[in-house]
C-alpha cells in the first residue's frame, strides 16, 4: 500500500540561511533518495571534503558542507561538531547556525533549533530559510498563529519556493482555513504540475469547502499521476456516493481495497448493505 507524506518536519534536512550554501528548492518529501545510496554518496563526499579542509582549515564553507554530509549520513554528532567549528571561525555567517538548527530539529531539540534559526535570522534578516524553519518549529509547538506569520514572511522573501506554499497550505487545513489552503495548493500545483501530491491535498481542501466537483477533478488527476494512490480512490469514491453515482463509487472503493486500503473493505460492506 502506498503511503504519503503529509507535512513537514524534515522538509529542510539541511537548511541554508547564508551565502555559503545553496538553499534547497525541493518540496517536502518530493525527491527522497534511497537511504543506502544517499549514505554511500555522503561518505564519499565526506572523504573529499576532509582532504580539502585539511588543506584549507579556515574555509568555513567547506566545514559547513561537510557537516551537511555528516547529517545526511546520519552522523549527527559529527555534523554538530563541524557546525560549532564553523560558528567559532565565522560567527557572523548565518549558514552554520541555520544548518545546526536543522540538526537540532532532527534530534527533536526544538528550543536549541529555534535559538539557532533566530540567530541566523538576526544575522540575515532576509533569510527566507530561517523564517520557514521557525515556522516549522512554531507549528510543532502548536503555535499556529506564529507559524502562519513565519511561513508568510518566508513566502514574501522567496515566492518561488513551492514547498513554502505547500506547508502553509497544510497549516491552513489544520486551522480550518480551507479556501486559503486551496489557494496555496494551487500555487504549489502551478509550480509542480507533474507532482500528484498537490492535486490530492487540494482535493481535500475542496472537499472540506464542499466544492465537490473540483475535488473530484483533483482526485482524478491524482490517480492519473499516481495510479496506486489508494486514498485518492477512497476520496473520489466517497464523493461519487454523495452524488448518487454508486457504480463509480463501487469501482473506486473496490480498487482501493485491491491496493490494500484499510478502510475500503468496511466501505464496501456498507455499500452492499445499502443495496439490500
Amino acid at each position: 500500500m502506498t503511503r504519503y507524506l503529509t507535512v513537514l518536519v524534515f522538509a529542510v534536512l539541511v537548511a541554508a540561511c547564508g551565502n555559503n550554501v545553496k538553499p534547497q528548492d525541493n518540496p517536502p518529501g518530493m525527491l527522497l533518495q534511497e537511504t543506502n545510496g544517499l549514505k554511500q554518496a555522503s561518505d564519499a563526499r565526506i572523504g573529499e571534503l576532509s582532504l580539502k579542509i585539511a588543506a584549507e582549515p579556515s574555509n568555513t564553507a567547506l566545514i559547513v558542507e561537510r557537516g551537511q554530509e555528516y547529517f545526511l549520513s546520519g552522523q549527527l554528532d559529527k555534523s554538530l561538531a563541524d557546525y560549532q567549528t564553523a560558528m567559532k571561525q565565522s560567527p557572523g555567517d548565518p549558514a552554520a547556525y541555520c544548518a545546526a538548527g536543522s540538526t537540532f530539529l532532527a534530534l527533536g531539540e526544538y528550543a536549541k533549533a529555534k535559538s539557532m534559526f533566530q540567530k541566523a535570522k538576526t544575522l540575515n534578516p532576509l533569510s527566507h530559510d530561517a523564517y520557514y524553519s521557525l515556522g516549522m518549529i512554531a507549528w510543532i509547538e502548536a503555535d499556529k498563529s506564529a507559524a502562519e506569520k513565519y511561513y508568510s514572511r518566508a513566502i514574501e522573501l522567496a515566492p518561488s519556493q513551492s514547498k513554502y506554499y505547500f506547508d502553509r497550505a497544510q497549516l491552513y487545513m489544520q486551522m480550518g482555513k480551507y479556501a486559503s489552503a486551496a489557494a496555496d495548493y494551487t500555487k504549489f500545483v502551478q509550480m509542480n504540475p507533474a507532482l500528484y501530491i498537490g492535486y490530492y491535498y487540494r482535493g481535500l481542501a475542496y472537499k472540506a469547502m464542499k466544492d465537490y466537483d473540483n475535488a473530484v477533478k483533483d482526485f482524478t488527476r491524482t490517480i492519473e499521476l499516481s495510479p496506486d494512490h489508494d486514498d485518492a480512490y477512497i476520496q473520489r469514491g466517497t464523493l461519487y456516493l454523495l452524488a448518487g453515482k454508486n457504480a463509480s463509487a463501487l469501482a473506486d472503493i473496490t480498487k482501493a481495497a485491491e491496493l490494500g486500503n484499510p478502510d475500503a473493505e468496511d466501505m464496501l460492506m456498507q455499500i452492499k448493505k445499502g443495496k439490500k
